[in-house]
């Protein structure tokens, strides 16, 4: 289990993610428009953990059936998410 200073680190690192996703994301959608911004934010982000999945020997999904089913709204969720980030920050800002 990892100790608070190390979660604390992974926090603040998650924070500056976010913030760099909307600015850099916010300079596709300003160029490409939105969807192009969320296509090319899932794409390479799913081409990614697909890699990750492969060289970690392979998808490891066991017990998905017990998964509630709402719970796999969260892609929908996300494209949400990516996508209103996608389309204010270059509007509105941070």
């Amino acid at each position: 289990m990892a100790n608070y200073a190390t979660l604390i680190t992974i926090a603040a690192l998650g924070g500056i993610a976010v913030a760099l996703q909307g600015q850099l994301m916010g300079l596709i959608d300003q160029r490409l428009g939105t969807k192009a911004s969320v296509f090319i934010t899932y794409a390479s982000g799913g081409l990614v953990i697909a890699l990750a999945f492969m060289l970690s020997g392979g998808w490891k999904l066991k017990g998905w059936q017990h998964v509630p089913w709402y719970a796999f709204s969260t892609g929908l969720l996300g494209l949400f998410i990516v996508g209103t980030i996608s389309y204010t920050v270059p509007r509105l800002g941070l």
